[in-house]
């Protein structure tokens, strides 16, 4: 292994340390994941892992009445759902139920090789009565 000229080691420290406070794209966090740490808790529903050919209102269908409850009460929701996608990576979906009447959720993808690999987020401010989780 060939070492480093003493100059680059030194600007390259400086480049990670400069980046790391400053918030460089290579260093920067998921913003959504973030968002997803900091949610307010809400009572849980359950946890549902689905195959490629699993109904989330079949398999999850006690999971999705605890999120109708959640609305009903005002007292909210969550219920997370595992899948995978076609190529077999692991997906999750943390579908909340706000004590507001609002739906949000919560998506995973930081293990599906074939996508951004981040966090995202959807949110609708009048579900219905599907509770459509994106408007």
């Amino acid at each position: 292994m060939t070492a480093m000229p003493p100059n680059f080691r030194v600007a390259l420290v400086g480049f990670t340390i400069a980046c790391s406070m400053s918030g460089c794209g290579i260093f920067s966090r998921d913003e959504v994941h973030g968002q997803w740490q900091n949610r307010s808790t809400l009572p849980a529903c359950g946890e549902v892992s689905l195959s490629p050919f699993d109904v989330l209102e079949e398999a999850g269908a006690s999971g999705l009445q605890c999120l109708h409850r959640g609305i009903d009460s005002g007292r909210g929701g969550e219920l997370v759902v595992h899948y995978p996608t076609t190529e077999g990576d692991p997906i999750t979906d943390y579908l909340r139920v706000t004590t507001k009447g609002t739906t949000e959720i919560y998506t995973d993808s930081t293990q599906d090789e074939n996508s951004d690999q981040r966090w995202s987020y959807g949110r609708c401010a009048n579900p219905g009565p599907t509770l459509d989780f994106v408007c």
